[in-house]
């Protein structure tokens, strides 16, 4: 009967069950594992809770032995992927297949590894890679002096600080706040940083994982561009890649318009000189019949535009931008010292702080049709009036925090 019990308790690749981790070691993969079916099959714990369990006493190993972790939530469900591996192993576990050795064969040779993945302090300098230290050898010292000095300084955005530090650490530095690792967030194409910020992390831990020779020089390649910054030394390094930056840059020179340039006039950051030579260009008579709406130039030009200032894209069409915003332009007149305290130009400044970016109003609108396009309804009529019924249902509730929902009951 006994050995009946021992049988029924003895756990497929396993083994014997374990009520606790002992020894003197860091705890390895089979006796996490074994922990954790004690406590599921013995203590009649959910898979969750038993996973916690077992990972808060696997993180007293590590912390004795003064070895960096992550925090409990992000290690919890490394151990559930553990264990949905060995639950599919099991529910197969009668077929004698090929594919079916091989698959439990690996998964027993995992047994002796570490928890490794608990583990923030095992990541390599992307200096550290002959390539990366061959191509930065020129840029290195000024980058990371940037980096350091520009990650004291406060940011508008936290990602900016992160993709700072990740510099810092790619180029075997620590930062003043110390080295630590945020989990990757959404990777998505409205913000390069975010995926710039992946790739360093990918190739900072590169020996954690498996990459081919093909997607490793791909994301060195990328680290080199972002670490580097400026494109003009890029281009000395990489011509191709520089080519293809360039020319993406080039596509996003509508900016420079006569009438956007006219901006710049309610800019504080725009020094009064320049402000000065602006108002002398919008003298300059736009001779063409018709002005595009992109900045156009060739890519061989591009470096022409170092030399160019906000008074030499300032022309007779720049006025329109006024017009358009029903702005009088008696302060032109006046010297720009005066201009702080000019009731119209006050008006104007006022209206160009609270002016929209196009771009971003354009996509949550493109984001709102695309979500709910033919989902509900295919009548054109109840489409348009469904759009606007969740459009102001949004304004008036962006989010589901009691204090919102309070304020309209």
């Amino acid at each position: 009967m006994d050995s009946k019990i021992n049988i029924r308790r003895r756990i497929y690749l396993i083994g014997a069950s374990s009520h606790q981790l002992v020894g003197c070691k860091l705890p390895s993969n089979k006796q996490v594992l074994s922990v954790l079916f004690f406590n599921i099959r013995e203590v009649k714990l959910s898979l969750r809770e038993s996973a916690r369990l077992v990972i808060d006493e696997t993180l007293i190993f590590w912390q004795k032995a003064r070895i960096p972790t992550r925090e409990v939530r992000n290690c919890v469900p490394m151990l559930e992927e553990l264990y949905n591996t060995w639950r599919s192993l099991q529910k197969n576990s009668s077929r004698r297949t090929n594919t079916q050795i091989k698959n439990e064969n690996e998964f027993v040779q995992c047994f002796d590894e570490l928890l490794s993945k608990l583990n923030t302090s095992h990541f390599n300098a992307g200096i550290e890679d002959i390539n990366i230290c061959t191509a930065l050898s020129h840029t290195k010292n000024d980058v990371l002096q940037f980096a350091l000095d520009h990650s004291k300084k406060e940011q508008f955005r936290e990602d900016y600080r992160e993709l700072l530090e990740l510099t810092i650490i790619f180029l075997g530095r620590t930062p003043h706040r110390g080295i630590s690792f945020r989990i990757p967030g959404a990777s998505h194409h409205a913000r390069w940083m975010a995926k710039a910020i992946y790739c360093l992390k990918i190739f900072i831990f590169r020996n954690q994982f498996k990459m081919s020779p093909r997607q490793q020089k791909a994301c060195q390649d990328t680290c080199i561009f972002i670490v580097s910054i400026y494109v003009k030394k890029y281009e000395n390094i990489d011509q191709k890649v520089a080519f293809v930056s360039l020319k993406k840059m080039c596509g996003h020179l509508w900016y420079l318009s006569p009438e956007t340039a006219a901006l710049a006039f309610f800019d504080i950051n725009v020094p009064l000189s320049e402000k000065k030579k602006m108002v002398v260009a919008l003298n300059t008579i736009d001779t063409s019949e018709y002005t595009a709406n992109r900045f156009a130039i060739d890519i061989k030009n591009l470096s022409l535009l170092k030399s160019n200032c906000i008074s030499d894209f300032i022309n007779s069409s720049s006025v329109k931008l006024f017009h358009r915003f029903n702005i009088k332009t008696d302060f032109l007149n006046e010297d720009p010292v005066l201009w702080k305290i000019n009731q119209h130009y006050i008006q104007g400044l006022n209206k160009f702080i609270n002016l929209k970016v196009v771009n971003d109003a354009a996509e949550r609108g493109v984001k709102l049709m695309s979500d709910y396009n033919n989902l509900i309804t295919k009548n054109e009529d109840q489409k348009q009036f469904l759009i606007q019924t969740i459009y102001d249902y949004r304004q008036r509730y962006p989010n589901a925090n009691k204090n919102t929902l309070k304020n309209y009951i």
